[in-house]
């Protein structure tokens, strides 16, 4: 189907005696179906820049639109108006006295062409993109979020950075404006102007919206099929339930007046015996009444035939008396048989006798009632089919209506009534009828939907089969206990005091052979230069030596009533993570020869108990990882540090890593099957990797240098990218 695009724009006129760099440009491209278009607004401090911007930007387009030509490629010429544009913008700010700042520019430039189209922007202006759905709704994209998102940190040096490119559909709309219209216009509002009025009138209706002077302006442009009208339907959910019940009443109005009748059946077969019946000069047709009458007669004749019969062979089983000899059985057996082949024989006599047209009625009776029967079976199964048809198709329509209503909360950042509708709607999936394999098909299409657009709100990013690095069980490990990085080898120390190395790169596992002394099974280890300090179920401090190959203990035990969860070296300095089954505390041991001195509490104010430490991980602060929660301290004291809510809510992490040198935190959850990430000073929560493999994690050692996360599970180790860095 031939796209054509139309296109209609508003703006207000500049007050009078003001120069304001604010305007709406759209200009037909030469020799293509289609339209170059720029909205921006330059209101600064300053007039004389606003307008050189306008002019810059007027002049490009312009330019754009008379070059395109029949055969240019599209996306090619925009990236080559862009660079040009966003050079003119940098020569020109670099060379004058420049006093507008670049969060003062508003702007949005583009091309819509054929069935294609490509944005850029900068600011914070309004750009939204309605998609017509097959089911004649509509899709509602926040474009403009898009275009903050990916450019963080506008400069004037790119004051255009991002490009964004989309097909066009029919019914498709573009709505551009300097205004953020959706406080003001309710979005059902809006998506019907859009998408019922021409682009012209859309444009004019939505500044309707907005007070006299107030400086607005709209650019709307719409694919339509060549010849179409703005009819089209309307994305309420008010509007698609009104149309699911007028299409059902419709449907059983039709399937009324196309069922078979049982008067009309009666009244066919009838017409039917009349042109059978033989003429006889000087004699009566028979009336229906008469009709009905031998109908009577002959019902009567054979339930007395089928009575006399029964009656016969009851009074032969009831004569014969017990005990009695074979012959006299069989001698009476035989009369019976006899009685009923007379009675039977009597009765297809009479029968016979009945003339023609008794007969005809008799089979045409017979096949009334048939078909009548029929008929109602028929009926009953084609309504309840229908009842259940139309119960599916509310449910569906449901379920779309709220996850159209939760793709819309998302655009306007209103996450919580997202998550809670889009938590409805999976919810209304689980119970769907999957009867057909269509049905089973439709059900799990919506299931899959509605999971990736949670995983999206949840900034989850699912990796169902990460790579494995190696399997130790086929060293013979049964029980991997901690995981250890150095100088780009991994190190795994097992439940049976045994040391593996691991080289990542060629995915190798060899055993160290370690002089094994009285240590106990390691849980949690930290590298200390050339050795490795851990904590082992002794309870106790022990190590391994990277030059011996082996296993020492220390003389560091933890105080009765005390264990020790975690440790790290940090400034040459020993850390452990204390608890007392009431509180918890972070001892530190200063170097003292070739061992550790006395313990000194770190921690001197707090306004958490921390009785349910897990683990925690130095930067110059502390961050401790107490299971449901993580607490930042700096010098002793905590910090008013708090991390931002996950979607499922952090409940029971085992393992978090920083360093110095990183700025990201990372918790490690196996109940959830996944590696929490938080952009480390702010608190605020990036991602979240989700895998099955990580449910019976141990471990968790991150290498930014080669962006990777590497997870002990089991008695395997995973590879697994890290897409934020």
């Amino acid at each position: 189907m031939e796209i054509e695009l139309k296109a209609g724009q508003f703006t207000d006129p500049p007050l009078a005696g003001k120069e304001e760099g604010r305007m709406v440009i759209v200009r037909p491209l030469e020799g293509r179906m289609g339209f170059a278009f720029a909205l921006c607004d330059a209101q600064g401090r300053s007039a004389m820049d606003a307008e050189r911007l306008r002019t810059i930007i007027e002049e490009h387009i312009e330019r754009l639109a008379d070059s395109f030509g029949e055969d240019a490629h599209a996306q090619h010429r925009f990236e080559q108006f862009l660079a040009s544009l966003n050079e003119t913008i940098a020569l020109t700010v670099k060379n004058s006295e420049w006093s507008l700042p670049i969060g003062s520019f508003l702007a949005v430039v583009g091309i819509a062409e054929g069935e294609t189209m490509y944005l850029s922007g900068n600011g914070d202006v309004t750009a939204m993109f309605l998609h017509r759905t097959p089911q004649q709704r509509y899709q509602v994209f926040n474009l403009s979020r898009s275009i903050r998102t990916e450019q963080a940190l506008p400069t004037w040096e790119k004051a255009f950075a991002v490009v964004l490119d989309g097909e066009l559909h029919e019914g498709d709309v573009l709505c551009v404006a300097n205004r953020d219209l959706q406080p003001t216009i309710d979005t059902d509002e809006l998506c019907s102007i859009l998408s019922t009025l021409p682009p012209t009138g859309a444009a004019a209706k939505i500044r309707q919206y907005f007070p006299p002077k107030g400086g607005v302006s709209v650019f709307v442009v719409c694919a339509t099929s060549v010849g179409s009208t703005f009819e089209t339907a309307k994305p309420s959910s008010e509007r698609s339930l009104t149309n699911l019940h007028d299409k059902r009443d419709e449907t059983t109005r039709l399937l009324e007046d196309q069922s078979p009748r049982p008067g009309n059946a009666f009244t066919i077969i009838g017409n039917w015996l009349r042109s059978r019946k033989p003429k006889v000069a000087g004699a009566e047709r028979p009336t229906m009444p008469a009709l009905l009458r031998r109908a009577a007669r002959i019902s009567g004749l054979f339930l007395a035939t089928k009575t006399r019969i029964a009656s016969i062979t009851r009074h032969g089983k009831s004569v014969l008396p017990k005990g009695i000899d074979k012959e006299t059985r069989y001698a009476i057996s035989e009369g019976v048989k006899v009685r009923a082949d007379r009675a039977a024989t009597k009765a297809f006599g009479s029968l016979r006798k009945l003339p023609p047209s008794s007969k005809y009625l008799l089979v045409a009776a017979g096949g009334v009632v048939f078909a009548l029967i029929l008929s109602i079976s028929f009926l009953s199964r084609s309504h309840a089919t229908a009842e259940l048809d139309a119960t599916y198709a509310a449910q569906i329509d449901q379920i779309r209506d709220l996850r159209e209503q939760a793709a819309a909360a998302v655009i306007y950042q209103d996450e919580s009534r997202a998550r809670a509708l889009y938590q409805q709607a999976s919810a209304l999936t689980e119970v769907l009828p999957a009867d057909t394999e269509e049905r089973g098909q439709s059900a799990n299409e919506l299931k899959v939907s509605i999971a990736q657009s949670l995983d999206e709100l949840r900034r989850a990013v699912n990796i169902p089969d990460p790579p494995l690095v190696t399997d130790l069980a086929v060293l013979g490990v049964t029980d991997a206990r901690t995981l250890i990085s150095k100088d780009g080898l991994l190190y795994v120390l097992s439940a049976d005091k045994h040391v593996f190395r691991i080289d990542p790169a060629a995915k190798k596992a060899e055993p160290i052979i370690a002089a094994i002394g009285e240590v106990g099974s390691a849980r949690e280890a930290a590298l200390d230069a050339d050795r490795i300090l851990f904590l082992d179920d002794r309870p106790g401090l022990s190590r391994f030596d990277f030059k011996d190959n082996g296993l020492h203990v220390s003389d560091l035990l933890p105080a009765a009533g005390t264990s020790w969860n975690d440790l790290t070296i940090y400034a040459d300095k020993l850390y452990l993570l204390e608890t007392n089954g009431t509180d918890g505390q972070i001892q530190r041991f200063a170097r003292a020869g070739s061992g550790w001195s006395a313990p000194s509490p770190w921690i001197r104010s707090k306004a958490v108990t921390l009785e349910k430490a897990r683990s925690f991980a130095i930067d110059a602060t502390v961050f401790i990882l107490t299971g449901s929660d993580v607490v930042r301290f700096s010098s002793g004291g905590q910090m008013g540090w708090k991390p931002s809510v996950v979607d499922p809510p952090l409940s029971s992490g085992t393992d978090i890593w920083t360093d110095v040198s990183s700025t990201w935190l990372y918790v490690l959850e196996p109940a959830q099957k996944r590696l929490l990430i938080y952009t480390k000073e702010s608190g605020t929560f990036t991602s979240q990797i989700v895998s099955p493999t990580f449910e019976n994690a141990l471990d968790v050692i991150i290498d930014e240098a080669t962006k990777t996360a590497y997870i002990l599970s089991g008695t395997k180790l995973y590879a697994v990218r890290l897409s934020h860095l």
